[in-house]
Parts: C-alpha cells; structure tokens; sequence
C-alpha cells in the first residue's frame, strides 16, 4: 500500500503550494470583492478539489487491501 501512502503524503505538498497562496490571496482584506482578480481566483479554487478525489482514491484502494484483493 506504498502508492496509498504515496497519494495520501502527496496532499501536503499540493496543498502548500496551490491551495495555500490561492487561499491567502483570496483572504486578503484589500482584494475587492467584485474585482476581475476575486473572480479568477474564485475559479480557480473551484477547479481543486483534488485533495477530496485523492482521498476518495486512498480509501478505496486501501478497503481493496483490506479486503484481500491485490
């Protein structure tokens, strides 16, 4: 069950780099709320929601473990 760990560790990274500055930004008190700039990033965290489908991915493969299946 390397590659679950693998996946699963993976998230970590991802999330430092894509999803933190992409947060922070969209915290931030001086972005306006109708700018151009809140809507990309409003589009952009949208389109990740990779940490949700990874971990769905791990769960299965480990209940495939846990069950005997290769």
């Amino acid at each position: 069950m390397l590659i679950a760990g693998f996946l699963l560790g993976s998230l970590i990274p991802f999330t430092l780099i894509v999803i933190l500055p992409t947060n922070k930004r969209l915290l931030d008190a001086v972005l306006a709320p109708g700018s151009s700039e809140t809507a990309a990033l409003l589009t952009r965290w949208g389109r990740l929601p990779v940490r949700s489908v990874v971990s769905a991915i791990v769960f299965l493969l480990l209940g495939l473990h846990r069950s005997g299946m290769p």
